[in-house]
């Protein structure tokens, strides 16, 4: 999840472990009155940017009654519009501010998409995120560059074939399959990058260090906690051919709060 403060400085905060069948259900089940969260004795990374972890002695006190955190309440209400320019930007969705949301009127049902794929590329839906693939592969390494996958190790250099560029570095990028679903139908997606790495709350260098049995326990909580969220979803369509055979791929750009009809 990712965090601001009374600066507008913006840091994501990964929950590991029993936090996250505690801590991080509290905090999301009341995301959208932004609460205010202290946290105590949290790891520091400083790999690509400075990034805050839980280890066994961290704790956490949510919306505590204390003149600090009123205080910091009240200046978030007076900075909504700007504190969420920001925090889009820091986790990189698409959709900037309210202005550039669509209207009512602009969001379909997945059902609909097959019939207006001839006409245009990119949807927005109302519906559920579900991760259905909890052993799937939620990181690669890729090239720095252009994020295609490489067999190379973590940060060897090498010579990349498809954007040409020398010497580039094997790094980690996260991804993760998901089904999106609304009332009519669902529909395979798949995230990428920062937004993977939002919805997962962790980073991909993260991911690479976790063991495989400890994450599988965590995805698996994170996975119903967001099922249950309802969210408005922007899909871009890509088109495939191969073998006279053509396949649609959608990778989701933008997720944010769904907004009242």
């Amino acid at each position: 999840m990712t965090l601001m403060n009374d600066n507008m400085d913006t840091v994501m905060l990964t929950m590991w472990n029993q936090f996250v069948n505690n801590e991080c259900t509290q905090i999301l089940n009341i995301t959208n009155r932004k609460p205010i969260i202290i946290g105590c004795r949290l790891k520091v990374s400083s790999y690509n940017g400075i990034s805050l972890s839980t280890k066994s002695s961290s704790s956490f006190v949510i919306e505590p009654e204390i003149p600090q955190a009123a205080a910091l309440s009240i200046w978030y209400n007076a900075n909504a519009e700007k504190a969420m320019d920001i925090i889009c930007g820091r986790i990189g969705l698409e959709t900037k501010s309210l202005s550039t949301l669509p209207s009512v009127e602009d969001i379909i049902t997945i059902k609909m998409i097959d019939n207006q794929l001839n006409t245009r590329r990119s949807f927005w839906i109302n519906g559920h995120i579900k991760v259905t693939n909890l052993i799937q592969p939620f990181w690669y390494l890729s090239c720095e560059k252009c994020t295609k996958a490489t067999g190379y190790e973590f940060e060897q250099r090498f010579n990349c074939l498809y954007c040409r560029h020398d010497q580039v570095k094997a790094m980690p990028r996260c991804r993760v399959i998901v089904d999106l679903i609304d009332e009519s139908s669902s529909l395979n997606a798949t995230l990428f990058r920062n937004q993977a790495e939002n919805f997962l709350g962790c980073t991909a260098y993260e991911l690479m260090n976790k063991s495989d049995g400890d994450f599988v326990k965590d995805i698996e909580k994170i996975a119903i906690l967001s099922s249950s969220h309802k969210l408005l979803i922007q899909v871009k369509a890509s088109k495939h051919e191969y073998r006279d055979i053509t396949r649609w791929k959608y990778t989701i750009l933008s997720v944010c709060d769904t907004i009242s009809k």
